[in-house]
Protein backbone atom coordinates (compact mmCIF):
# COMPACT_ATOMS: atom_id res chain seq x y z
CA UNK A 1 0.00 0.00 0.00
CA UNK A 2 1.98 3.07 -1.07
CA UNK A 3 0.98 6.62 -2.20
CA UNK A 4 2.84 7.89 -5.81
CA UNK A 5 2.69 11.40 -4.88
CA UNK A 6 2.92 13.05 -1.27
CA UNK A 7 2.42 16.88 -2.72
CA UNK A 8 -1.04 16.42 -3.86
CA UNK A 9 -1.37 15.11 -0.48
CA UNK A 10 -0.05 18.80 1.26
CA UNK A 11 -1.83 20.55 -1.14
CA UNK A 12 -4.97 18.82 0.08
CA UNK A 13 -4.66 19.14 3.66
CA UNK A 14 -3.34 22.83 3.23
CA UNK A 15 -6.77 23.25 1.71
CA UNK A 16 -8.76 21.56 4.33
CA UNK A 17 -7.23 23.14 7.24
CA UNK A 18 -7.66 26.90 5.54
CA UNK A 19 -11.43 26.02 4.78
CA UNK A 20 -11.61 24.29 8.59
CA UNK A 21 -10.22 28.26 9.64
CA UNK A 22 -13.22 29.88 7.14
CA UNK A 23 -15.97 27.50 8.52
CA UNK A 24 -15.60 27.88 11.94
CA UNK A 25 -17.52 31.28 12.75
CA UNK A 26 -20.50 29.44 10.89
CA UNK A 27 -20.69 25.72 11.29
CA UNK A 28 -18.91 24.34 14.24
CA UNK A 29 -19.12 20.28 13.23
CA UNK A 30 -17.92 21.00 9.34
CA UNK A 31 -14.85 22.90 10.74
CA UNK A 32 -13.81 20.52 13.19
CA UNK A 33 -14.57 17.36 10.16
CA UNK A 34 -12.28 19.76 7.94
CA UNK A 35 -9.75 19.72 10.66
CA UNK A 36 -9.82 15.79 10.97
CA UNK A 37 -9.49 15.65 6.97
CA UNK A 38 -6.80 18.02 7.39
CA UNK A 39 -4.62 16.67 10.44
CA UNK A 40 -5.06 12.84 8.54
CA UNK A 41 -4.06 14.02 5.11
CA UNK A 42 -0.97 15.94 6.76
CA UNK A 43 0.30 12.58 8.29
CA UNK A 44 -0.26 10.73 5.52
CA UNK A 45 2.01 13.56 4.00
CA UNK A 46 4.92 12.42 5.80
CA UNK A 47 4.16 8.87 6.03
CA UNK A 48 4.35 8.88 2.66
CA UNK A 49 8.29 10.68 2.77
CA UNK A 50 9.87 7.86 2.75
CA UNK A 51 9.12 4.02 1.42
CA UNK A 52 11.64 1.94 3.52
CA UNK A 53 11.99 1.85 7.22
CA UNK A 54 13.82 4.21 9.50
CA UNK A 55 17.03 3.72 11.55
CA UNK A 56 16.96 2.99 14.06
CA UNK A 57 13.78 2.52 16.06
CA UNK A 58 11.34 2.24 13.34
CA UNK A 59 12.63 -0.67 11.74
CA UNK A 60 13.18 -2.81 15.12
CA UNK A 61 9.65 -1.61 16.14
CA UNK A 62 7.98 -2.65 12.48
CA UNK A 63 9.96 -6.12 12.65
CA UNK A 64 8.66 -7.08 16.24
CA UNK A 65 5.19 -6.00 15.20
CA UNK A 66 5.69 -8.61 12.07
CA UNK A 67 5.67 -11.24 14.38
CA UNK A 68 2.94 -10.33 16.49
CA UNK A 69 0.51 -10.87 13.40
CA UNK A 70 1.94 -14.69 13.69
CA UNK A 71 1.18 -14.45 17.51
CA UNK A 72 0.36 -10.87 19.51
CA UNK A 73 1.68 -12.97 22.84
CA UNK A 74 4.94 -13.21 22.08
CA UNK A 75 7.12 -10.32 20.59
CA UNK A 76 9.82 -11.55 18.34
CA UNK A 77 13.09 -9.71 16.99
CA UNK A 78 15.19 -12.60 15.69
CA UNK A 79 11.53 -15.01 14.45
CA UNK A 80 14.18 -17.57 14.39
CA UNK A 81 18.33 -17.55 16.05
CA UNK A 82 20.27 -20.08 14.33
CA UNK A 83 23.23 -18.84 15.85
CA UNK A 84 24.75 -17.98 19.37
CA UNK A 85 23.69 -14.49 20.64
CA UNK A 86 23.11 -12.29 23.63
CA UNK A 87 19.28 -12.39 24.76
CA UNK A 88 20.01 -8.91 26.97
CA UNK A 89 20.62 -7.24 23.63
CA UNK A 90 17.65 -5.55 22.18
CA UNK A 91 18.88 -5.43 19.03
CA UNK A 92 20.04 -8.85 18.40
CA UNK A 93 17.69 -11.06 20.46
CA UNK A 94 14.68 -13.00 20.08
CA UNK A 95 12.38 -12.42 22.71
CA UNK A 96 11.79 -8.66 22.53
CA UNK A 97 10.41 -6.38 25.27
CA UNK A 98 12.29 -3.58 25.01
CA UNK A 99 9.18 -1.58 24.34
CA UNK A 100 5.77 -2.49 25.60
CA UNK A 101 3.12 -3.57 23.16
CA UNK A 102 0.09 -1.93 22.87
CA UNK A 103 1.87 0.56 20.02
CA UNK A 104 2.72 -2.80 18.58
CA UNK A 105 -0.04 -4.68 18.37
CA UNK A 106 -2.07 -1.59 16.50
CA UNK A 107 1.48 -2.02 13.99
CA UNK A 108 0.92 -5.40 14.02
CA UNK A 109 -2.88 -5.12 12.74
CA UNK A 110 -2.19 -2.72 10.50
CA UNK A 111 0.21 -5.01 8.45
CA UNK A 112 -2.38 -7.79 8.84
CA UNK A 113 -4.55 -5.40 7.04
CA UNK A 114 -2.46 -3.55 4.50
CA UNK A 115 0.63 -6.03 4.20
CA UNK A 116 3.91 -5.58 4.88
CA UNK A 117 5.23 -2.16 3.82
CA UNK A 118 6.23 1.16 5.12
CA UNK A 119 3.56 2.69 5.01
CA UNK A 120 1.70 0.22 6.95
CA UNK A 121 3.97 0.62 9.39
CA UNK A 122 2.77 4.32 10.10
CA UNK A 123 -1.10 4.50 9.40
CA UNK A 124 -1.55 3.63 13.03
CA UNK A 125 0.22 6.99 13.92
CA UNK A 126 -1.69 8.59 10.99
CA UNK A 127 -5.05 7.64 12.58
CA UNK A 128 -4.39 8.71 16.07
CA UNK A 129 -2.24 11.83 15.31
CA UNK A 130 -5.86 13.14 13.45
CA UNK A 131 -7.66 12.31 16.46
CA UNK A 132 -5.21 14.72 18.42
CA UNK A 133 -6.62 18.00 17.42
CA UNK A 134 -10.27 17.47 18.48
CA UNK A 135 -9.06 15.89 22.05
CA UNK A 136 -6.94 19.22 21.68
CA UNK A 137 -10.13 21.65 21.10
CA UNK A 138 -12.33 19.83 23.73
CA UNK A 139 -9.87 20.14 26.40
CA UNK A 140 -9.29 24.27 25.48
CA UNK A 141 -13.16 24.60 25.05
CA UNK A 142 -13.73 23.09 28.60
CA UNK A 143 -10.98 25.06 30.70
CA UNK A 144 -11.07 27.90 28.35
CA UNK A 145 -12.77 28.87 25.43
CA UNK A 146 -13.79 27.66 22.13
CA UNK A 147 -11.61 30.01 19.84
CA UNK A 148 -8.07 29.29 21.92
CA UNK A 149 -8.60 25.04 21.58
CA UNK A 150 -9.47 25.85 17.87
CA UNK A 151 -6.41 27.23 17.37
CA UNK A 152 -4.65 25.11 19.27
CA UNK A 153 -6.28 22.19 17.75
CA UNK A 154 -4.76 23.49 14.36
CA UNK A 155 -1.60 24.46 15.87
CA UNK A 156 -1.90 20.39 17.16
CA UNK A 157 -2.90 19.61 13.50
CA UNK A 158 0.59 20.86 12.15
CA UNK A 159 2.81 20.32 14.67
CA UNK A 160 6.57 19.30 12.67
CA UNK A 161 7.84 17.43 15.39
CA UNK A 162 5.19 14.87 15.92
CA UNK A 163 4.63 14.76 12.02
CA UNK A 164 8.29 13.37 11.72
CA UNK A 165 7.61 11.13 14.16
CA UNK A 166 4.68 9.39 12.21
CA UNK A 167 7.60 9.64 9.51
CA UNK A 168 10.17 6.87 11.65
CA UNK A 169 12.79 9.79 11.19
CA UNK A 170 13.08 10.78 14.97
CA UNK A 171 13.43 8.56 17.62
CA UNK A 172 10.92 6.69 19.05
CA UNK A 173 8.86 6.95 16.24
CA UNK A 174 5.63 5.53 16.74
CA UNK A 175 5.99 4.70 20.36
CA UNK A 176 6.44 8.37 20.92
CA UNK A 177 3.09 9.54 19.18
CA UNK A 178 0.97 6.57 21.01
CA UNK A 179 2.11 7.93 24.14
CA UNK A 180 1.00 10.84 23.14
CA UNK A 181 -2.46 10.25 22.18
CA UNK A 182 -3.18 7.94 25.29
CA UNK A 183 -1.62 10.36 28.10
CA UNK A 184 -3.72 13.37 25.94
CA UNK A 185 -6.60 11.39 26.13
CA UNK A 186 -6.84 10.21 29.73
CA UNK A 187 -6.44 14.13 30.17
CA UNK A 188 -9.36 14.89 27.42
CA UNK A 189 -11.15 12.04 29.45
CA UNK A 190 -10.80 13.55 32.71
CA UNK A 191 -11.94 16.86 31.55
CA UNK A 192 -15.34 15.20 30.27
CA UNK A 193 -15.37 13.78 33.50
CA UNK A 194 -15.12 16.93 35.33
CA UNK A 195 -17.89 18.78 32.59
CA UNK A 196 -20.34 15.88 33.45
CA UNK A 197 -19.80 13.74 36.35
CA UNK A 198 -20.95 10.95 33.87
CA UNK A 199 -19.17 7.57 34.83
CA UNK A 200 -18.55 6.19 31.46
CA UNK A 201 -16.02 9.32 31.33
CA UNK A 202 -14.21 8.65 35.03
CA UNK A 203 -13.64 4.83 33.37
CA UNK A 204 -11.90 6.33 30.14
CA UNK A 205 -9.40 8.02 32.16
CA UNK A 206 -8.43 4.76 33.73
CA UNK A 207 -8.50 3.07 30.21
CA UNK A 208 -6.81 5.52 28.26
CA UNK A 209 -3.84 5.84 31.25
CA UNK A 210 -3.52 2.55 31.06
CA UNK A 211 -3.28 2.27 27.57
CA UNK A 212 -0.78 4.59 27.90
CA UNK A 213 1.76 2.62 30.29
CA UNK A 214 0.99 -0.29 27.74
CA UNK A 215 3.57 1.61 25.51
CA UNK A 216 6.06 4.00 27.61
CA UNK A 217 5.05 2.55 31.20
CA UNK A 218 4.67 4.55 34.48
CA UNK A 219 4.90 8.04 33.23
CA UNK A 220 1.50 7.04 31.35
CA UNK A 221 -0.34 7.18 34.59
CA UNK A 222 0.59 11.55 34.62
CA UNK A 223 -3.22 11.91 34.81
CA UNK A 224 -3.15 10.67 38.20
CA UNK A 225 -0.51 12.60 40.59
CA UNK A 226 -1.57 15.85 38.20
CA UNK A 227 -5.27 15.30 39.62
CA UNK A 228 -4.21 14.17 43.10
CA UNK A 229 -1.90 17.09 43.87
CA UNK A 230 -4.63 19.16 42.22
CA UNK A 231 -7.14 17.85 44.38
CA UNK A 232 -4.74 18.19 47.95
CA UNK A 233 -4.03 21.83 47.05
CA UNK A 234 -6.88 23.74 45.84
CA UNK A 235 -9.96 21.60 48.18
CA UNK A 236 -8.94 22.51 51.72
CA UNK A 237 -11.87 21.50 53.26
CA UNK A 238 -11.93 17.83 51.53
CA UNK A 239 -8.50 17.19 51.87
CA UNK A 240 -8.93 14.42 54.63
CA UNK A 241 -12.19 13.43 53.02
CA UNK A 242 -11.77 10.17 52.07
CA UNK A 243 -14.74 9.60 49.69
CA UNK A 244 -13.35 12.59 47.75
CA UNK A 245 -10.52 10.63 46.54
CA UNK A 246 -13.42 7.58 45.51
CA UNK A 247 -13.35 9.05 41.52
CA UNK A 248 -9.21 8.74 41.68
CA UNK A 249 -9.02 5.79 43.08
CA UNK A 250 -11.97 4.25 40.67
CA UNK A 251 -10.08 5.37 37.30
CA UNK A 252 -6.91 4.40 39.00
CA UNK A 253 -8.09 0.75 39.54
CA UNK A 254 -9.29 0.40 35.85
CA UNK A 255 -5.87 1.39 34.66
CA UNK A 256 -4.10 -1.45 36.39
CA UNK A 257 -6.73 -3.85 34.90
CA UNK A 258 -5.24 -2.27 31.80
CA UNK A 259 -1.84 -2.71 32.14
CA UNK A 260 -0.64 -5.41 34.67
CA UNK A 261 -2.01 -8.47 33.27
CA UNK A 262 0.85 -8.24 30.33
CA UNK A 263 3.12 -7.12 33.45
CA UNK A 264 1.79 -10.58 34.87
CA UNK A 265 2.19 -12.62 31.91
CA UNK A 266 5.56 -11.58 31.16
CA UNK A 267 7.08 -12.35 33.94
CA UNK A 268 5.41 -15.42 34.23
CA UNK A 269 6.33 -16.55 31.12
CA UNK A 270 9.23 -14.47 30.19
CA UNK A 271 11.18 -13.95 33.28
CA UNK A 272 14.98 -13.46 32.31
CA UNK A 273 14.23 -10.74 29.58
CA UNK A 274 11.45 -8.84 31.48
CA UNK A 275 13.40 -8.97 34.75
CA UNK A 276 16.54 -7.34 32.24
CA UNK A 277 14.73 -4.40 30.36
CA UNK A 278 12.61 -3.42 33.90
CA UNK A 279 15.74 -2.89 35.21
CA UNK A 280 17.33 -1.33 32.17
CA UNK A 281 14.35 1.05 32.26
CA UNK A 282 14.83 2.20 35.64
CA UNK A 283 18.88 2.67 34.78
CA UNK A 284 17.98 5.41 32.23
CA UNK A 285 17.34 7.77 35.37
CA UNK A 286 20.71 7.08 36.84
CA UNK A 287 23.01 6.69 33.81
CA UNK A 288 23.14 7.61 30.67
CA UNK A 289 22.16 4.48 28.45
CA UNK A 290 23.23 3.76 24.91
CA UNK A 291 24.80 7.46 24.00
CA UNK A 292 21.98 9.28 25.11
CA UNK A 293 23.17 12.34 27.02
CA UNK A 294 22.74 15.96 26.60
CA UNK A 295 23.41 19.04 29.13
CA UNK A 296 21.11 19.14 32.40
CA UNK A 297 18.97 21.53 31.65
CA UNK A 298 18.73 20.45 27.36
CA UNK A 299 14.77 20.44 27.16
CA UNK A 300 14.35 24.02 28.51
CA UNK A 301 16.52 25.57 25.93
CA UNK A 302 17.24 23.38 22.99
CA UNK A 303 14.71 20.76 23.76
CA UNK A 304 11.68 23.29 23.22
CA UNK A 305 13.22 24.63 19.77
CA UNK A 306 13.30 20.61 18.74
CA UNK A 307 9.43 20.08 19.52
CA UNK A 308 8.27 23.59 19.01
CA UNK A 309 10.33 25.42 16.15
CA UNK A 310 13.71 26.17 15.32
CA UNK A 311 13.84 30.13 16.23
CA UNK A 312 15.87 31.51 19.06
CA UNK A 313 12.56 33.38 20.36
CA UNK A 314 10.32 30.26 20.24
CA UNK A 315 11.46 29.12 23.88
CA UNK A 316 10.56 32.37 25.19
CA UNK A 317 7.65 32.53 23.09
CA UNK A 318 5.94 29.14 24.82
CA UNK A 319 7.14 30.45 28.11
CA UNK A 320 4.92 33.43 27.52
CA UNK A 321 2.26 31.29 26.50
CA UNK A 322 2.44 29.10 29.23
CA UNK A 323 1.87 32.33 31.68
CA UNK A 324 -1.15 33.89 29.63
CA UNK A 325 -2.52 30.23 29.70
CA UNK A 326 -2.05 29.98 33.49
CA UNK A 327 -3.50 33.23 33.96
CA UNK A 328 -6.85 32.71 32.10
CA UNK A 329 -7.47 29.53 33.25
CA UNK A 330 -10.67 29.85 35.48
CA UNK A 331 -9.67 28.68 38.98
CA UNK A 332 -6.90 27.40 40.97
CA UNK A 333 -7.76 24.01 40.25
CA UNK A 334 -7.55 24.17 36.38
CA UNK A 335 -4.09 26.15 36.88
CA UNK A 336 -2.58 23.52 38.86
CA UNK A 337 -4.04 21.01 36.61
CA UNK A 338 -1.91 22.54 34.18
CA UNK A 339 1.20 23.55 35.92
CA UNK A 340 1.59 19.98 37.67
CA UNK A 341 2.15 17.78 34.42
CA UNK A 342 5.03 20.04 33.37
CA UNK A 343 6.23 20.50 36.48
CA UNK A 344 6.46 16.47 36.54
CA UNK A 345 7.73 15.99 33.49
CA UNK A 346 10.43 17.66 32.68
CA UNK A 347 11.38 17.75 36.49
CA UNK A 348 11.84 13.64 35.76
CA UNK A 349 13.24 14.15 32.24
CA UNK A 350 15.85 17.02 33.79
CA UNK A 351 16.67 15.14 36.42
CA UNK A 352 17.30 11.29 34.38
CA UNK A 353 20.84 11.43 32.86
CA UNK A 354 19.83 9.75 29.52
CA UNK A 355 17.95 12.36 27.49
CA UNK A 356 16.05 11.98 24.04
CA UNK A 357 14.87 15.03 22.19
CA UNK A 358 10.95 12.89 21.53
CA UNK A 359 10.97 12.54 25.45
CA UNK A 360 8.89 16.26 26.86
CA UNK A 361 6.58 15.48 23.38
CA UNK A 362 4.34 13.59 25.66
CA UNK A 363 2.96 17.16 26.53
CA UNK A 364 3.39 19.19 23.46
CA UNK A 365 -0.60 19.36 23.72
CA UNK A 366 -0.05 21.43 26.68
CA UNK A 367 2.36 23.36 25.04
CA UNK A 368 -0.18 24.43 21.65
CA UNK A 369 -3.10 25.41 24.03
CA UNK A 370 -0.10 28.00 25.75
CA UNK A 371 0.67 29.26 22.26
CA UNK A 372 -3.10 29.28 21.23
CA UNK A 373 -3.20 31.77 24.25
CA UNK A 374 -0.43 33.72 23.01
CA UNK A 375 -1.95 34.22 19.64
CA UNK A 376 -5.38 35.09 20.89
CA UNK A 377 -3.62 37.73 23.17
CA UNK A 378 -2.51 39.14 19.75
CA UNK A 379 -6.25 38.82 18.11
CA UNK A 380 -7.21 40.87 21.65
CA UNK A 381 -4.73 44.15 20.23
CA UNK A 382 -5.86 43.78 17.15
CA UNK A 383 -9.53 44.85 18.73
CA UNK A 384 -8.11 47.42 20.06
CA UNK A 385 -5.99 49.06 17.17
CA UNK A 386 -8.27 47.93 14.61
CA UNK A 387 -12.59 48.38 14.92
CA UNK A 388 -13.16 47.19 11.36
CA UNK A 389 -14.70 43.38 11.61
CA UNK A 390 -13.83 42.16 8.36
CA UNK A 391 -10.34 43.94 8.25
CA UNK A 392 -9.32 42.69 11.54
CA UNK A 393 -10.85 38.87 11.29
CA UNK A 394 -8.85 38.95 7.96
CA UNK A 395 -5.57 40.10 9.98
CA UNK A 396 -6.39 36.92 12.27
CA UNK A 397 -6.99 34.54 9.77
CA UNK A 398 -3.92 35.19 7.42
CA UNK A 399 -1.77 35.34 10.46
CA UNK A 400 -3.41 31.82 12.32
CA UNK A 401 -2.51 30.48 8.35
CA UNK A 402 0.98 32.04 8.68
CA UNK A 403 1.69 30.41 12.13
CA UNK A 404 0.38 26.84 10.90
CA UNK A 405 2.93 27.22 7.70
CA UNK A 406 5.55 27.86 10.17
CA UNK A 407 4.74 25.35 12.63
CA UNK A 408 4.54 22.53 9.55
CA UNK A 409 8.28 23.87 8.88
CA UNK A 410 8.35 22.17 5.34
CA UNK A 411 11.78 23.66 4.75
CA UNK A 412 13.20 21.29 7.63
CA UNK A 413 10.64 18.23 6.19
CA UNK A 414 12.70 18.76 2.69
CA UNK A 415 15.62 18.42 4.24
CA UNK A 416 14.95 15.19 5.83
CA UNK A 417 12.74 13.81 3.34
CA UNK A 418 14.09 14.93 -0.15
CA UNK A 419 17.40 15.05 -2.04
CA UNK A 420 19.64 17.85 -0.88
CA UNK A 421 22.58 18.84 0.75
CA UNK A 422 22.55 17.72 3.85
CA UNK A 423 24.82 14.92 5.05
CA UNK A 424 22.39 12.36 5.51
CA UNK A 425 20.81 12.81 1.91
CA UNK A 426 23.45 9.89 0.93
CA UNK A 427 22.09 7.46 3.46
CA UNK A 428 18.45 8.07 1.83
CA UNK A 429 19.95 7.28 -1.53
CA UNK A 430 21.44 3.63 -0.03
CA UNK A 431 17.80 3.21 2.03
CA UNK A 432 16.25 3.46 -1.13
CA UNK A 433 18.77 1.31 -3.27
CA UNK A 434 18.16 -1.28 -0.55
CA UNK A 435 14.41 -1.92 -0.64
CA UNK A 436 15.21 -3.01 -4.75
CA UNK A 437 18.23 -5.13 -3.62
CA UNK A 438 16.03 -6.92 -0.81
CA UNK A 439 13.68 -7.64 -3.99
CA UNK A 440 16.08 -8.64 -6.07
CA UNK A 441 17.95 -11.02 -3.02
CA UNK A 442 14.53 -12.42 -2.72
CA UNK A 443 14.13 -13.74 -6.32
CA UNK A 444 17.22 -14.73 -6.51
CA UNK A 445 17.05 -17.13 -3.64
CA UNK A 446 13.48 -17.61 -3.48
CA UNK A 447 10.83 -17.25 -0.21
CA UNK A 448 12.09 -20.80 1.19
CA UNK A 449 14.02 -19.69 4.81
CA UNK A 450 17.86 -18.92 4.09
CA UNK A 451 20.04 -17.62 6.52
CA UNK A 452 21.96 -14.55 5.19
CA UNK A 453 25.13 -13.30 6.18
CA UNK A 454 27.27 -10.07 5.77
CA UNK A 455 23.69 -8.54 5.44
CA UNK A 456 24.64 -5.12 5.84
CA UNK A 457 23.36 -3.76 2.92
CA UNK A 458 22.82 -0.46 4.84
CA UNK A 459 23.54 0.36 8.60
CA UNK A 460 21.57 -2.36 10.78
CA UNK A 461 20.31 -3.72 6.99
CA UNK A 462 19.97 -7.60 8.85
CA UNK A 463 16.39 -6.06 10.10
CA UNK A 464 14.72 -4.64 7.07
CA UNK A 465 15.78 -7.73 5.09
CA UNK A 466 13.70 -10.06 8.13
CA UNK A 467 10.85 -7.58 7.70
CA UNK A 468 10.48 -8.32 4.20
CA UNK A 469 11.43 -11.51 3.79
CA UNK A 470 10.76 -14.47 5.31
CA UNK A 471 15.03 -15.08 5.51
CA UNK A 472 16.80 -14.88 8.66
CA UNK A 473 19.74 -12.28 8.27
CA UNK A 474 22.95 -11.40 10.14
CA UNK A 475 25.65 -8.35 9.73
CA UNK A 476 28.37 -10.08 10.36
CA UNK A 477 30.46 -12.16 8.09
CA UNK A 478 31.08 -15.84 10.34
CA UNK A 479 34.30 -17.01 11.85
CA UNK A 480 35.51 -20.49 11.22
CA UNK A 481 33.88 -22.03 14.15
CA UNK A 482 30.62 -19.77 13.29
CA UNK A 483 30.81 -21.10 10.25
CA UNK A 484 30.35 -24.31 11.05
CA UNK A 485 27.89 -23.68 13.43
CA UNK A 486 25.78 -22.66 10.82
CA UNK A 487 26.12 -25.49 8.87
CA UNK A 488 24.65 -28.11 11.28
CA UNK A 489 21.00 -25.91 11.15
CA UNK A 490 20.76 -27.70 7.54
CA UNK A 491 19.40 -24.33 6.47
CA UNK A 492 20.44 -23.25 2.95
CA UNK A 493 23.30 -20.57 3.63
CA UNK A 494 23.99 -17.46 1.71
CA UNK A 495 26.40 -14.81 1.95
CA UNK A 496 26.62 -11.18 0.38
CA UNK A 497 30.27 -10.57 -0.88
CA UNK A 498 31.08 -7.05 -1.26
CA UNK A 499 34.92 -7.93 -2.04
CA UNK A 500 35.71 -8.45 1.63
CA UNK A 501 34.80 -12.34 2.30
CA UNK A 502 37.77 -14.38 3.74
CA UNK A 503 39.13 -17.74 1.28
CA UNK A 504 37.41 -20.31 3.76
CA UNK A 505 33.96 -18.84 2.61
CA UNK A 506 34.98 -18.49 -0.86
CA UNK A 507 35.71 -22.29 -0.94
CA UNK A 508 33.24 -23.75 0.57
CA UNK A 509 30.54 -25.19 -1.40
CA UNK A 510 28.23 -24.94 1.51
CA UNK A 511 27.10 -21.45 1.39
CA UNK A 512 26.11 -19.45 -1.55
CA UNK A 513 27.90 -16.65 -2.33
CA UNK A 514 25.67 -13.19 -4.33
CA UNK A 515 27.81 -10.11 -5.02
CA UNK A 516 26.62 -6.89 -4.93
CA UNK A 517 26.34 -6.70 -8.02
CA UNK A 518 24.03 -9.37 -8.41
CA UNK A 519 21.68 -6.74 -6.39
Amino acid sequence: MEISDPNNLILAAGILLVLSIFFFRRKRKLSLGLLFLGALTLGFFTATLDPFLNVWDEQYHALVAKSLTRNPLQPVLFPEHLMPFDSNVWTYNTIWLHKQPLFLWQIALSLKVFGLSALSVRIPSVILFAIMPLLVYRIGKLALNERIGFIAALLMASAHFVLELIAGNYSTDHNDVAFLFYVLASFWAYWEYKSTGKLKWLLLVGVFSGGAVLVKWLLGLLIFPTWFFSHIITNKEKRFYIPSYFPIAGAFGMALLVFLPWQIFIFSVYPNEAAHEMELTSRHLVEVIEGHSEERFYFFKEGLRNIYGRGALVPYVVMAGLILLIVRLKDWFSRSFFITPIVIVYSVYTIAETKMPAFPVVLIWLGMLALACFIYAFYGILKCWISYLPLRNSIATVSIIFVLYMNLDLGRIKENHFHSDAWWSWQRELDIAEIKQIETLNKLIGDNRHVVFNANLTYAGYIPIMFYTNHIAYDYIPTEEQFEYALKSKKPLVIIDKGDLPEFIKMNKGIRVITVEEL
